[in-house]
Parts: structure tokens; sequence; C-alpha cells
């Protein structure tokens, strides 16, 4: 098991990738008590296959995204994505408006 944080220089990410269930576990542990699971989670549909999301406010904070193994009943990697940028489109945002929003110009 080996979780992928991004939090796109954003927001808080662990800087390497945590490899080992216990350390993974550890991880969010440590992750829900300082309270960043507060919100709202629901299954999705993201990159086809299921996810979970994390709303705190009406909006999307928070993407969990599962990569399985070769047989396809065990889960090999997780993807936290936390960063706004990735998650504009979960909350209505359009390209346009980000690139304009973060870069100052139109795409």
């Amino acid at each position: 098991m080996t979780l992928l944080t991004d939090g796109g220089g954003k927001v808080r990410a662990a800087y390497r990738p945590i490899r080992g269930l216990r350390k993974v576990m550890s991880f969010f542990k440590g992750v829900q008590a300082k309270g960043a699971f507060h919100g709202t989670v629901a299954a999705a549909s993201l990159n086809g296959d299921t996810g979970l999301l994390l709303r705190q406010e009406g909006r999307v904070v928070m993407a969990l995204c599962f990569g399985w193994d070769a047989s396809g009943s065990g889960v090999e990697y997780m993807y936290r994505i936390r960063n706004p940028d990735k998650l504009a489109w979960l909350n209505g945002e359009s390209a346009q408006r980000m690139a304009t929003k973060y870069m100052g110009s139109t795409p």
C-alpha cells in the first residue's frame, strides 16, 4: 500500500509517498485527529473508478482515488488530492475562470 498526496503547494500534503499499510493508517489517523475529515463524504466516479469526495461548506476539498492491484481485489495505491486547482472542476469552476484566477489570463 502506498499513499500519494497532492496539495499543489497550496494546501498541506505529505512531502513524500507514504509506504506500508501501518504508515498509511497512521497518516490518516493523524489527519483525522486534526479535524481534516469534518464534512460530508460521498462516493463518486473519478477517472472511471469509484472514489470518495469530502465536502466542507458545500465545496469539494479532497478527493480520494484508488489504484487497484493486478487482481483487482486489493488497493495498491491511494491518491489523496487536495490541490484546489485539480478539484476546481468538481466545484464547477471552468478552466477559463481558473486560468484567470491563478494566472491572470485566459487559456
